[in-house]
């Protein structure tokens, strides 16, 4: 793919974006103001990128260039939906759901680095964000991704009481197992698609062998992750 295509398809995801900006216009491109982006890109190609793609590429590169995702909660919610494919509305909260706040997360990892880094980041508000979101959706012993969750529910007395009933035990176990596999399949199945349109891209100059690395390595974490799971008929 070149970079004039993916500049303009619905599929390009803001890791892939932010690598091919880089390409074109070097590292201080992050730091250009989105009127800048426009006018840099239409000069070169003849048209800017879609609007969808800004967005994305604008929400990538903030990860890169502040600490608004790990602070602020209607950041962090921005970015994960936005990287997610969904396209933000002004002045609106619209909560992101579970698989879009691990997607978000994925590509953070992809752009940042270390792990552990990340998670020692997040506002206490996004650590109950998460952890409610977790909550909401019965899972309580999340991916590995979602470590840093706050959860507020571990004392709730219905749960000892599903503790203390084999038969239910086994049911909630199972359905927190289920929706475990899916979030981290979804994760994958993601990863594997944007290492192939990076790895695609018909570059000037860029090096994609850290990505490459980052993202083999996320595959082979996750693929390792989900090894012990019951396959599910």
């Amino acid at each position: 793919m070149t970079k004039k295509e993916l500049y303009q398809s619905r599929d390009s995801f803001g890791t892939a974006l932010v690598v091919a900006i880089i390409d074109d216009f070097g590292v201080e491109a992050l730091n250009w103001e989105p009127e800048t982006i426009e006018l840099e890109l239409h000069e070169k190609y003849g048209q800017s990128a879609a609007p969808w793609n800004l967005d994305r590429f604008h929400a990538a590169s903030s990860l890169m260039t502040t600490n608004l995702f790990f602070t602020s909660l209607t950041a962090f919610n921005a970015v994960c939906s936005t990287l997610s494919f969904d396209t933000p509305i002004d002045g609106e909260f619209v909560p992101a759901s579970l698989p879009e706040v691990v997607w978000g997360l994925t590509e953070a990892r992809l752009l940042l680095g270390s792990e552990e880094e990340l998670e020692m980041s997040f506002h206490r508000s996004i650590r109950l964000y998460v952890g409610k979101l977790l909550e909401e959706d019965g899972v309580l012993n999340p991916p590995e991704i979602l470590n840093f969750a706050q959860m507020t529910k571990l004392g709730d007395p219905d749960l000892q009481l599903i503790a203390d009933m084999p038969d239910l035990t086994a049911m909630f176990e199972a359905n927190q197992a289920a929706t475990k596999q899916d979030l981290e399949a979804g994760m994958l199945q993601r990863a594997v698609t944007l290492l192939a349109q990076v790895g695609g891209l018909d570059l000037d100059s860029s090096d994609l062998a850290t990505f490459h690395d980052k993202i083999g390595h996320l595959l082979q974490e996750t693929d390792n992750a989900r090894t012990p799971a019951t396959t599910r008929s």
